[in-house]
């Protein structure tokens, strides 16, 4: 076991360093071109990391290891918060983070709401609920990329 993990930190770390120096610039660019390939592998690390730490704290909250973001609806809500957000006309990215944000809760706690009975939260119905939950927001963020592309493609690209 710890040597997968070894092997996996080296992988790591190897395809990190060649991410920082290979690329279309050559391999080895020039100050500017190094930052920003740094920016973005720290970022992506960071992004990776947070990810892991919140479904690993979702999967020990629930005891339940299939309990993950997407799972659970959260990552879809958050999604279709976000493209609320552009639709309404909010384009500065602390106003359509923040709609991604409420997007996300609002879906956990309905999810979370659906899934009790009788005060007793019930594992089975978590997971029903949030995929549930979770195909229905993806389709309402359907439903408004298609009805509002000028605004939406600005959610894509």
């Amino acid at each position: 076991m710890k040597l997968r993990f070894a092997i996996l930190f080296f992988l790591t770390v190897a395809a990190i360093s060649l991410s920082l120096f290979w690329g279309p610039a050559g391999f080895f660019p020039g100050r500017e071109v190094m930052s920003l390939r740094a920016m973005r592998a720290f970022l992506a690390l960071l992004a990776g990391a947070t990810l892991a730490l919140n479904g690993a704290a979702l999967q020990a909250l629930f005891l339940n290891p299939l309990a993950d973001p997407y799972v659970l609806g959260i990552a879809s809500g958050a999604a279709l918060g976000y493209a609320a957000g552009l639709v309404l006309g909010f384009s500065t990215p602390f106003f359509v983070s923040l709609f991604g944000i409420l997007g996300g809760a609002g879906v956990f706690i309905i999810v979370y709401l659906l899934s009790r009975r009788n005060g007793v939260l019930n594992r089975n119905a978590l997971l029903l609920a949030g995929v549930v939950m979770s195909f229905l927001t993806s389709s309402l963020v359907m439903i408004l990329m298609v009805s509002h592309q000028e605004s939406i493609y600005r959610m894509l690209y």
